[in-house]
């Protein structure tokens, strides 16, 4: 074996020739697909036994034996191992080893878990996943708006016990439909920013958690290259040792549906908030930044004309009728004055005045 073969460039680059006398970490057997170089003692009682990986572990066996460059095995490579046995690791094989041994390359002890296979550990050890408030999901609930603007899909459970569709009370009281309203305004509204600053607060965190994970991947594997002559990290915790990391953040990850969820709700309470003015929208268009001066200015315009046009139309009018409804009660009353009817006499006087015609 050379240290850089002109036939195995590629390989050589990759793998470059490692250090001999390094101490091999500690690991464990994670496959049974191998192909294994199998080396038969020789008659002479030369050779020395390195070791015998089990059978079942080899998926192809290559009797090499009568090869005459597996005496050239004694360079070693970085990353690269013999596997002789259940606890055999070696960096080289000598020129007179037999036995059974494969190539292997060593994976970092650390294990990218999602949330599928944390739920089947928990799961396995007899213990179930519960969530806090568990007696409704408003996850679980789809709300919407009908086409006359009254919420649909809201459950009984987190409502207000006091805020409620009273028919009587509303009849009796008329304030009352405009303080639920002002109250559910008041509440979408809080609701509203709750949500926005959740979906920012989960934002940040995510971004977070994912750097740190990374970080600590990262330096893992850079102590395991450090401590490969004492047999890794693990080889110093024992049991204790970190092995695998939950990946929340991962695309399928909790954390990932969770801030999609929050990204959803406030896109369609947005949606489903504000009230649409066209006239706004025109001035905004046209005025721009002028608007508010310009909407003063109309309105003021429109207010001193409506005064106008209310006087014009009415007060004149009305005032000039009773005028007029005035001067002819003056003159009918001045008129009836002048004017004086006959008197009609009475029977008494009748008779006196015919009396006084006959002794005349």
């Amino acid at each position: 074996m050379k240290k850089d073969p002109a036939n195995c460039a590629t390989l050589s680059s990759v793998f470059p020739p490692g250090l001999n006398n390094s101490i091999a970490p500690a690991f464990k057997i994670g496959g049974s697909n191998y192909t294994c170089l199998q080396r038969d003692r020789d008659e002479s009682g030369n050779t020395k036994t390195v070791g015998k990986l089990a059978e079942n572990l080899c998926a192809t066996t290559l009797n090499v034996t009568t090869w005459k460059n597996v005496t050239r095995l004694s360079i070693g490579r970085k990353d690269l191992y013999w596997l002789c046995g259940p606890t055999t690791l070696l960096l080289t094989l000598p020129s007179t080893w037999n036995g059974r041994c494969t190539l292997v390359r060593l994976v970092v002890p650390i294990t990218m878990v999602g949330p599928t296979e944390i739920a089947e550990i928990a799961t396995k050890g007899g213990r179930k996943k519960r969530h806090a408030g568990s007696e409704w999901d408003a996850a679980d609930r789809d709300t919407w708006i009908d086409s006359i603007g009254v919420p649909r899909g809201v459950p009984n459970e987190p409502n207000r016990g006091r805020i409620r569709n009273l028919p009587i009370i509303s009849a009796l009281f008329p304030v009352t439909p405009n303080k639920n309203i002002d109250r559910i305004n008041y509440i979408h509204y809080n609701v509203q920013k709750l949500s926005n600053r959740t979906r920012d607060a989960v934002t940040g965190l995510s971004e977070q958690l994912a750097a740190t994970s990374l970080m600590a991947f990262q330096n893992r594997l850079a102590l395991d290259m450090l401590l490969a002559e004492k047999g890794g990290v693990c080889a110093m915790f024992g049991d204790q040792c970190c092995t695998f990391i939950p990946n929340n953040t991962a695309p399928d990850g909790s954390v990932t549906k969770a801030l999609a969820g929050l990204r959803a709700l406030s896109n369609q309470m947005a949606e489903d908030s504000g009230v649409e003015n066209p006239l706004e929208e025109w001035f905004t268009g046209i005025f721009g930044r002028w608007k508010a001066f310009m909407m003063s200015l109309f309105m003021s315009i429109a207010v001193f004309s409506a005064i106008l046009i209310t006087c014009g139309c009415c007060g004149i009018p009305c005032m000039r009728a009773l005028i007029v409804k005035l001067i002819n009660r003056a003159i009918t009353a001045e008129s009836e004055k002048n004017l004086q009817m006959l008197l009609y006499s009475t029977e008494e006087e009748e008779s006196h005045r015919w009396e006084n015609v006959y002794m005349g």
